[in-house]
């Protein structure tokens, strides 16, 4: 009996022991420990956004050039002007802005390019909600679906890199003084076989 007690009594004292060794860790350090970080689509929005906009902007074609040898078949020159050989197209421009339209959700501005004769209507969208948002993480070449776990996480980094085009290209500017004005523009599109649409996501804009 004695023998079962001092036992008992080792056992317990070993449990004590590993219950001191316990260590608490704090929510949202798990990475430091696991080697796995939780995802954040806001966070890496974040840290992309510069590289982002420089890859743009670096890369952007005049958008008169690329209307006037387009000639009214946007995807015509995907293979000159698109990321990957696609029709999304990174651009810059200047023009004059004719109307304002906030009256809905998808709110745009329709600019007059200057030196630009064509047919087409350029519209810079404004937001809140954006049409082909997808276009604005399809026209870069900063980072793509590769880098991600799957679609879902690229998704979701494409929709936060659209929150910071409104909280850094759209929010500071009065958008509905702008009728009338002269812009400075850089930004991307999208384009489809059979379509004329031209709904720029801008990721600088600057009035003159």
């Amino acid at each position: 009996m004695k023998k079962k007690i001092l036992t008992l009594a080792a056992l317990l004292s070993v449990i004590a022991m590993s219950a001191g060794c316990v260590k608490i860790i704090d929510k949202g350090t798990e990475g430091q420990y696991t080697g796995k970080t939780v995802f954040s689509a806001e966070d890496t929005a974040e840290q992309l956004w510069e590289d982002i906009t420089a890859n743009i902007t670096e890369n952007a074609v005049e958008l008169n050039t690329l209307l006037t040898e387009a000639d009214g078949k946007l995807t015509s020159v995907a293979e000159t002007y698109g990321v990957n050989g696609k029709a999304n197209y990174p651009v810059h421009g200047t023009g004059v802005v004719e109307l304002v339209d906030t009256s809905k959700s998808a709110g745009y501005m329709v600019v007059k390019l200057d030196g630009y004769e064509g047919e087409e209507e350029v519209r810079i969208q404004v937001g809140p909600t954006f049409k082909n948002k997808d276009m604005l993480g399809d026209s870069q070449t900063v980072t793509g679906f590769g880098d991600y776990t799957n679609q879902t996480e690229w998704g979701q980094v494409k929709d936060a890199l659209i929150e910071k085009v409104t909280a850094e290209v759209i929010e500071p500017i009065d958008v509905n003084s702008l009728e009338g004005k002269t812009v400075e523009f850089t930004g991307a599109f999208g384009a489809s076989v059979g379509s004329s649409d031209i709904l720029i996501i801008p990721v600088e804009l600057n009035v003159k």
